[in-house]
């Protein structure tokens, strides 16, 4: 089954305000919005609090990295890393 297109308001998921949005009782952010690279190789705090947001919020991300139409080769090991990272988390935007 396809995802459904996250629809609303949505807010850049960054650690300096991950504490607050995560536990203010009230907001109308119905996702949160990650780069992906940002988080390939993180783990303990910051794992956790994105963990953290992806059960309270939908999330959608894009890509800082990756130039897939430029002159040089695509870096398949990031590419494949980015592809597990995905999955794993179960973005699906």
């Amino acid at each position: 089954m396809a995802a459904q297109k996250p629809q609303g308001v949505g807010l850049g998921f960054r650690f300096e305000l991950a504490n607050e949005l995560l536990h203010c009782s009230h907001t109308h952010a119905q996702f949160v919005e990650i780069a992906p690279e940002n988080y390939l190789h993180t783990g303990g705090w910051r794992r956790r609090l994105l963990d953290q947001a992806k059960e309270r919020f939908s999330m959608v991300c894009h890509g800082l990295c990756g130039d897939l139409a430029g002159a040089q080769p695509l870096d398949k090991p990031q590419l494949l890393q980015l592809k597990t990272f995905l999955q794993q988390q179960q973005v699906a935007w």
